[in-house]
């Protein structure tokens, strides 16, 4: 069981690190169309993102590491509240199709 619950943590580490290296390499286009950006607040939010998304994926790497099964879970939970909300946050930056 042990193995499973490690196995899983490293995919999830591996996929933070994937959208957090993506948001940081696209943070000046448009996520849909690929256009070249102007919006100041997109690119820092983007850019914000993208870091937290890095740096959440070293702390949880860290923690698995270290074995304390307590903070994993802990770590865990703010990795799922985080990527569920992604989403949401990064559609306020776009605008409305017509």
């Amino acid at each position: 069981m042990n193995s499973l619950i490690y196995t899983l943590t490293i995919i999830l580490i591996i996929i933070l690190f994937i959208l957090g290296g993506y948001l940081l390499r696209h943070r000046r286009f448009n996520l849909l169309t690929q256009q070249q950006v102007n919006n100041q607040s997109s690119i820092k939010l983007l850019s914000w993102i993208g870091s937290l998304l890095i740096i959440l994926a070293v702390i949880t790497l860290g923690v698995l590491l270290a074995q304390k099964i307590v903070f994993l879970v802990a770590m865990l939970i703010i990795d799922a509240i985080f990527v569920t909300l992604l989403p949401f946050i990064i559609l306020i930056f776009f605008p409305k199709n017509n």
